[in-house]
């Protein structure tokens, strides 16, 4: 775990008032160029928006020609749990602390155990605080206020993060970094690719299997890790769930975190990598556009 002063440096850093005047500027005046020069610098090929077909050019589409007010329920994890439990799978929301408005409300001296301190409406914006004292109380405070005021959805144009900055405080589970998060890619309600990564915030490694758990010979966004990764006893389950919540999306990616016999949602993604990531080879990416039919 970083120290919490380093983690908050370092969302200084890539939140300067620049950066924030940047993208307002390219929000409301150049979207659509902005979002073609993106994907030039990631992908190393131009956009076709006019006739897209792979995923990650549709992904590109769909933040400019779409918009659904359950995905962007669903990407606040905050507001996500509400969607859960009218699935019947409240259960299966990961355990809080509390939730919160305001950095006000928070009483801080709660918190003795190590705790992970998330912002609902953006992808990252997180603190893990090993202890809360006297000494860094201050700090974090200041740090979350300026994470609510941030608008997170100019970033990559990602819509879906337009909405309310809950603050969120959940325990520090026992399983980050030593056990893997489960990302289910699915289409049309279906698993098309599942993501094994390992939790470590230091050395994210990856592994990535078909819907049956059978080891696939690609990557996608991260590198691949050679080690050995078995199923876990809770992945019918986990698939069970997954289907029954991807269902209600054109796509959807619906990750799960492992804590030792249990699992959770983690959280709801519809624009995974922001649509850069790229996939060796590049023919899934072509092929998981082929699934992806688009709407108007």
């Amino acid at each position: 775990m970083k120290d919490i002063v380093e983690q908050i440096n370092e969302f200084r850093r890539k939140t300067t008032r620049r950066f924030r005047f940047r993208n307002l500027i390219n929000y409301y005046f150049f979207k659509e160029k902005r979002v073609k020069k993106l994907y030039f610098n990631r992908m190393g090929v131009q956009l076709n928006l006019e006739r897209p077909k792979s995923y990650n050019e549709k992904l590109q589409w769909l933040k400019l020609n779409y918009y659904n007010d359950l995905w962007i329920k669903c990407a606040n994890k905050a507001t996500v749990r509400d969607y859960l439990k009218d699935k019947g799978l409240e259960r299966f929301a990961c355990p809080t602390l509390g939730i919160y408005r305001k950095v006000r409300e928070i009483n801080f001296e709660h918190f003795q155990k190590p705790v992970v301190i998330k912002i609902a409406n953006a992808s990252g914006f997180n603190l893990f605080v090993s202890s809360v004292n006297s000494e860094n109380i201050t700090q974090i405070k200041k740090c979350l206020r300026a994470m609510q005021k941030e608008k997170y959805y100019r970033y990559y144009f990602e819509w879906v993060y337009k909405s309310y900055p809950y603050i969120i405080i959940e325990p520090y589970l026992e399983s980050y970094g030593t056990e893997f998060d489960y990302k289910f890619h699915c289409i049309n309600g279906e698993i098309v690719l599942l993501q094994v990564l390992n939790s470590t915030l230091d050395n994210i490694t990856n592994a990535t299997f078909d819907k049956e758990f059978n080891r696939l010979s690609c990557t996608y966004g991260w590198e691949d890790t050679k080690a050995d990764i078995s199923k876990p006893p809770f992945f019918e389950e986990m698939v069970k769930v997954v289907k029954i919540l991807a269902k209600d999306f054109l796509e959807v990616r619906i990750d799960c975190i492992a804590h030792g016999e249990k699992f959770y949602i983690n959280e709801l993604t519809f624009f995974p990598g922001s649509g850069y990531d790229i996939f060796d080879p590049n023919t899934i990416d072509e092929q998981m556009g082929e699934m992806l039919q688009l709407e108007g």
